[in-house]
């Protein structure tokens, strides 16, 4: 995910602007929204569910300067997808 994201910024960006991605892996058990450590277990019932994330930044810079919005403009986005 995070190279598929990096790969998909490099050819709608432009020189100039600063663009991360950072991949993370993360647990839940069923019916709750409470991360809980990979190696645990859940309760009766519920199972383990693993999630993959990427989160990305992309530092905007305005071509022209805009009355009351600063010149470089921050914008992060994140998207997670259940794996099992």
């Amino acid at each position: 995910m995070q190279t598929a994201a990096t790969n998909d910024a490099s050819t709608n960006t432009t020189a100039g602007q600063s663009f991360t991605a950072t991949a993370t892996t993360f647990c839940q058990c069923s019916g709750t929204t409470t991360n809980v450590s990979c190696g645990s277990t859940c309760g009766t019932g519920s199972r383990m569910w693993s999630y993959a994330q990427v989160s990305t930044s992309l530092q905007f810079q305005t071509t022209f300067n805009y009355y009351l919005l600063p010149q470089t403009v921050t914008v992060k986005g994140s998207s997670a997808v259940r794996v099992q």
